[in-house]
């Protein structure tokens, strides 16, 4: 799957940035004031997969999605990557 560099939800358009690594080794951080989504290329030493990189994509889009809706899930991780792994499991097997 690729990964989009732009999105928007209700009225924010977030950028997707790639970055090699994160503070604290996160793989995905969502800066909702400034409209910036980051995923990171690399675990420590080792590339991620694309469907990895993709399962994080999914994971703060959720985050987005929700934070716009003004639902209190929006900071729960647990709700958001449990939806998230389904979401992406569902983009990448549909059939088109």
């Amino acid at each position: 799957m690729m990964i989009p560099k732009e999105f928007q939800t209700g009225r924010r358009r977030y950028s997707v940035v790639l970055a090699a690594r994160l503070p604290y080794n996160d793989w995905g951080r969502i800066f909702y004031d400034h409209g910036v989504i980051k995923i990171a290329t690399h675990a420590g030493r080792v590339k991620r997969t694309p469907y990895d990189m993709a399962e994080t994509f999914w994971h703060e889009a959720t985050h987005a999605i929700l934070h716009d809706m003004r639902h209190p899930a929006h900071g729960d991780e647990v709700f958001v990557t449990e939806f998230s792994r389904r979401l992406t499991r569902l983009v990448h097997t549909a059939k088109i």
